[in-house]
């Protein structure tokens, strides 16, 4: 569901279409679009956004071979 609100705007630029338009066709809620758009993230939200970014470039630094107790490892050092 949070791929459809994210994908409003980029709907709304390309085609010029107002943002009220765009929510009754993918039939979502005003209340829903506005208060998923003004979330604040919280600090946790943040932490894990970081850990899983350091997660995806250990995964692809070994060519995708480390699962998870060794990228568990990794991250201990």
């Amino acid at each position: 569901m949070t791929d459809l609100y994210a994908a409003i705007p980029s709907i709304e630029q390309s085609s010029g279409a107002q943002t009220s338009s765009i929510r009754e066709v993918l039939e979502l809620s005003r209340s829903a679009y506005y208060a998923w758009k003004n979330i604040i993230p919280s600090d946790r939200d943040v932490r894990d956004q970081r850990l899983a970014q350091q997660i995806q470039v250990i995964f692809w630094r070994h060519r995708r071979r480390y699962g998870a107790r060794r990228i568990a490892a990794e991250l201990a050092d």
